[in-house]
C-alpha cells in the first residue's frame, strides 16, 4: 500500500506480508464484494486490532440473532444518519437496499425513518435507537418496556443496544480518522453542499458524453469500465451560478492531472436533445432544469468523472459519477453538515425561517413531509436541552388582519404539534404565536413576494 492508497488521515502502513488468515479473509471480501472495505485496510497495520474489530463486527452484524440482518443494517443507517457519517451511510445504505429489495428504503432511513413504510415493531426499535444515539442518558425502563411490548425479548434489546453503541463508536472513530469511502471520488464543493444520496456498484460500463449534441452526428461518447460511485449533492439558498460553482472544481481536476474533455451549458450542450440522453439519479434527489444545466466530463488514464449540475430557483443539484477513481485522486470536499449550518444560523441570528414547509391551500393543515427544517430543528433541540423555541407564524396582507393572525398562529401551532408528536420534543419547550402580516420580509405586491411573507419562524430562547 502506497501513500496514495492510505484509507485514513494517518500514515499507518499495513503489515507486510499479511498473515495467511488475513490474506484469505481479504480474498473472500474481494470475491464476494468486489472490493476490500477500507475499514479493514485501515486496521491492517495491526493484525490484533483488525481481528478484534472484525470479531466484534461479525458477532454483532452477522451472527445468529432474533434480529434479522436487515434490522441490524437499518439500525446502522439510522445511527449513521444522525451522526452524519457518510462513509457508514454509503456501506450500510447499500446493504439495506440489497437485503430489502427496496431501492428507496435506504434513502428514507437516511432522511427520516418515520417516512418509511415500516412495521410498528421496527418503528419502536428505531425510535429507541434514535434516543440512545441522541440522549442515551435519558433512556429508562419505559423505553425498554416499549420494546418488549413490540415483541422484542431482553436478549433482543441487548443486541439492539449493542449494535447502536458499536455504530456510535465507529461513526465517531471514522470521522476522527477521516475514513474514506472505497473508490468514492471527492471534489472541492461549496461549504453549504449537503450529500443527499449515494450509490455504488461493482465493475460497470459507463458511457460518458464527450461532445455537445449535433443534429447529424449526435453525441460523441467515451465508454469506460470500472467500479462506479454516484453521489448527489444539493446546495440550497445559493447565489452562485453554475459556472461560478464549476470553476474551482475544474481547477482542482486539472491540478490533479485530469483532462477536461467536455464542459458545456444548456444551449451549447444541445438543450433538451442533449438532456434526454443523460443518465440522472432518481428524483427528488437529482433534478434537471432543461433551461439551466451544465455538464463536465474529465478523464485520467483509465478513470473518469462525470459532473452534471442544474439550478432551480436558489438550489443547485449536483450529480458526481466517478468510474475507477482512487479516492485520493480528487480533493476531499469541505462539506458542512446541514445540522451545523442550521444550528449556526439559529444560534447566531436568534431565529430561522422554516422555509420548506407546505400547507394545504388556505389551510393550517401541515403537509406530510418530511421537512428537513423540522428534522434539523428537532436535532438542535435534542442536542441543546436548555433551549426552547417560540414558533411565529406570518401571513401575506390578503384579507383581514384578525383572520390572518388566527391563520398564522394555527400554522405555527401545526408545526409545534408535529415536533411534539413526530419528533418527541417536550411540549413545555415549544410555544406558538401568530402575527399575521405585521412583520413582512418584503412588500406584498406580487405572488412571489407574498409567498416570502407567508412563513413560520423559529425564535430561539436560551436561559
Amino acid at each position: 500500500m502506497t501513500e496514495n492508497d492510505l484509507t485514513t488521515s494517518l500514515n499507518l502502513q499495513p503489515v507486510s506480508p499479511l498473515p495467511d488468515a488475513t490474506r484469505k479473509y481479504f480474498d473472500v471480501c474481494q470475491e464476494k464484494l468486489g472490493l476490500i472495505p477500507n475499514v479493514l485496510k485501515a486496521h491492517s497495520f495491526n493484525i490484533d486490532k483488525l481481528n478484534a474489530f472484525t470479531g466484534l463486527y461479525n458477532e454483532l452484524m452477522l451472527a445468529d440473532s432474533n434480529l434479522s440482518k436487515l434490522e441490524r443494517e437499518m439500525i446502522a443507517v439510522v445511527v449513521s444518519s444522525i451522526n452524519r457519517c457518510f462513509y457508514c451511510l454509503t456501506a450500510h445504505g447499500a446493504a439495506v437496499r440489497e437485503l430489502s429489495g427496496d431501492p428507496i428504503l435506504g434513502e428514507k432511513l437516511v432522511m427520516n425513518f418515520r417516512t418509511a413504510e415500516l412495521s410498528s415493531r421496527t418503528k419502536v426499535m428505531l425510535e429507541f435507537v434514535e434516543k440512545v444515539t441522541l440522549e442515551s442518558h435519558k433512556v429508562n425502563e419505559t423505553d425498554r418496556q416499549n420494546l418488549r411490548e413490540a415483541g422484542f425479548n431482553d436478549a433482543d434489546i441487548w443486541d439492539i443496544a449493542n449494535i447502536t453503541a458499536f455504530k456510535i463508536f465507529f461513526n465517531t472513530f471514522a470521522c476522527l480518522m477521516c475514513f474514506m469511502n472505497t473508490n468514492v471520488a471527492a471534489i472541492d464543493l461549496p461549504s453549504s453542499a449537503k450529500l443527499v444520496a449515494s450509490d455504488q456498484s461493482d465493475t460497470k460500463n459507463i458511457s460518458l458524453a464527450l461532445s455537445s449534441w449535433d443534429r447529424e452526428r449526435g453525441i460523441s461518447r467515451l465508454n469506460i469500465t470500472g467500479k462506479t460511485v454516484t453521489n448527489v449533492y444539493q446546495i440550497d439558498g445559493t447565489s452562485l451560478t453554475l459556472d461560478q460553482m464549476f470553476k474551482p472544481i475544474i481547477d482542482d481536476l486539472e491540478n490533479r492531472k485530469f483532462s477536461v474533455e467536455l464542459y458545456c451549458n444548456t444551449q451549447v450542450c444541445g438543450g433538451f436533445n442533449f438532456r434526454k440522453n443523460l443518465e440522472i439519479f432518481k428524483p427528488p434527489f437529482m433534478l434537471v432544469n432543461v433551461a439551466n444545466y451544465s455538464v463536465v466530463t474529465a478523464k485520467k488514464n483509465n478513470t473518469a468523472v462525470s459532473l452534471i449540475a442544474s439550478k432551480l430557483g436558489t438550489t443547485i443539484y449536483l450529480q458526481v459519477v466517478s468510474i475507477g477513481i482512487n479516492e485520493n485522486d480528487l480533493i476531499q470536499p469541505d462539506i458542512k453538515s446541514e445540522t451545523n449550518s442550521f444550528s449556526f444560523t439559529l444560534i447566531n441570528e436568534g431565529a430561522i425561517v422554516l422555509d420548506d414547509l407546505i400547507y394545504r391551500s388556505g389551510s393550517s393543515t401541515l403537509g406530510d413531509g418530511p421537512f428537513n427544517s423540522l428534522l434539523e430543528l428537532a436535532r438542535f433541540l435534542k442536542s441543546t436541552p436548555t433551549a426552547s423555541i417560540i414558533l411565529v407564524g406570518h401571513s401575506d396582507s390578503t384579507g383581514e388582519l384578525s383572520q390572518n393572525i388566527e391563520l398564522s398562529k394555527n400554522r405555527a401551532q401545526a408545526v409545534a404539534d408535529r415536533l411534539i408528536n413526530s419528533h418527541s420534543i417536550d411540549q413545555s419547550r415549544i410555544s406558538a404565536e401568530g402575527i399575521g402580516f405585521l412583520s413582512p420580509k418584503t412588500n406584498n405586491s406580487t405572488e412571489i413576494s407574498r409567498k416570502k411573507n407567508r412563513r413560520v419562524e423559529a425564535v430561539l430562547i436560551l436561559p
